[in-house]
């Protein structure tokens, strides 16, 4: 396909950066880059406003792009002659050089960007500083687009695929007194890191903690006929907060309603390593996407391997090539429900 055809967008495509123009300000008036999203694009400029529609459809795009797409592995200079109709050319008419490139990064991402060089200042030094600054730019640019929400909704996504398979599960009267519990509600009420059975009903950490909790199963059992609602709220443990859904059960219109709680719990990580080895992944690798399926971040990750962020990095890129998958999310979707069969012994 012609990288130049899918460069094109509509102007009304273009979410304006602060970032892009401050930085980009010495030397050009214009700038206009077409980030790779998966085959597609997102548009950015550094000047002129955004209507609200656009920045809001473009946010959630933002929150999918490939942050660490590698090095720059070729910067190609293209001419816009050919380019046709692409919005930045054609929206005025004021003088100045354009100069365009195709940017391919080692993950295969190819993104375009098209600069408008301000008077006097010489073309041939571009190329150049581009290289030089768009890795680190275009990472700046994509925080800065991405909405408040995109972060935390990449978190959200990494827990519910890397620890929802294996649940801690309780079934609790209306005193909040476990009635049943499985494998790895045991577990944790044997930990009490979380929670710890009394006489009168389940414990939090923290008297408050407990209180909360106990109006929480009240309110669940308030209106037992909504079974379909469930009641979320967060309990402090040593790892952080720890989310915790409550639902109301009925087993028969005369029986009492009783309340469901799940605790999400993370997958054995020793399982993790030993699947990924037999998919052709060495013990260093595996140890790596143990610790990348937890969704870590690379630092603290880096850390509990006791290598470097640098040399973390590397394998994990190794990790998401020898698996032949596109991110640490979908890594962690499919090493989850494939270890989902059971304990590591």
């Amino acid at each position: 396909m012609n990288i130049l055809n899918r460069a094109t967008v509509s102007v009304a495509g273009f979410v304006q950066s602060p970032i892009l123009r401050r930085t980009l300000a010495t030397f050009t008036d214009s700038a206009y880059i077409s980030i790779d999203v998966f085959g597609g694009n997102l548009a950015i400029k550094s000047s002129g406003s955004t209507p609200y529609s656009d920045i809001c459809a473009l946010q959630s795009v933002a929150a999918r792009v490939d942050q660490e797409p590698g090095k720059i592995t070729s910067l190609d200079r293209l001419d816009p002659s050919t380019i046709g109709n692409l919005p930045p050319l054609a929206e005025d008419g004021r003088p100045g050089t354009w100069l365009a490139y195709a940017c391919t990064f080692e993950n295969g991402s190819v993104d375009h960007i098209y600069l408008r060089l301000r008077k006097g200042k010489p073309a041939d030094l571009t190329a150049g500083i581009i290289e030089a600054i768009w890795p680190v730019l275009r990472e700046d640019c994509l925080k800065e687009v991405a909405s408040p929400e995109a972060k935390a909704a990449l978190s959200a996504l990494l827990w519910t695929v890397s620890k929802k398979t294996d649940a801690a599960v309780f079934v609790l009267n209306a005193a909040g007194q476990v009635l049943h519990v499985n494998a790895s509600g045991r577990d944790m009420l044997e930990a009490g890191a979380v929670l710890r059975e009394t006489a009168t009903g389940l414990a939090c950490n923290t008297p408050r903690q407990t209180s909360t909790f106990a109006k929480a199963i009240k309110a669940c059992l308030i209106e037992p006929s909504a079974s379909d609602t469930d009641f979320i709220l967060f309990l402090n443990a040593a790892e952080g907060k720890v989310p915790v859904s409550l639902s109301c059960y009925r087993a028969s219109s005369d029986a009492m309603p009783l309340v469901v709680a799940i605790i999400p719990q993370q997958p054995d990580r020793k399982r993790i390593e030993m699947l990924v080895i037999k998919m052709g992944l060495t013990p260093s690798e595996a140890r790596v996407a143990g610790l990348m399926q937890l969704g870590l971040p690379n630092r603290q990750a880096a850390r509990i391997a006791g290598l470097k962020e640098q040399t973390f990095n590397t394998y994990s890129k190794r990790v998401l090539a020898k698996l032949n998958v596109g991110c640490r999310a979908e890594m962690a979707h499919m090493l989850t429900w494939q270890a989902s069969g059971g304990r590591a012994l």
